[in-house]
């Protein structure tokens, strides 16, 4: 999301809709240390920390899954 729509709920509009049209998936994300609190949030837990490289730089980030939502019957 462009730094001049954040902290205005865009990016947890996406992610709802997401979640909301597939709610039979169980998702897997590779968040940076600022975007767990957010996928934390949405139901996310971290599976593993994981170090990566990007650009010849190591970063930590966290491997992270949502399960089926409980709720969902097909």
């Amino acid at each position: 999301v462009s730094p001049d729509y954040s902290r205005q709920g865009v990016a947890s509009a996406l992610l709802n809709t997401l979640l909301r049209q597939l709610p039979e998936r169980a998702y897997t994300v590779e968040a940076s240390i600022t975007a767990k609190p957010f996928f934390a949030r949405h139901g996310f837990t971290v599976m593993q920390p994981q170090e990566v490289t990007a650009r010849g730089e190591q970063f930590l980030n966290y491997l992270m899954r949502r399960q089926i939502d409980p709720t969902y019957s097909a």
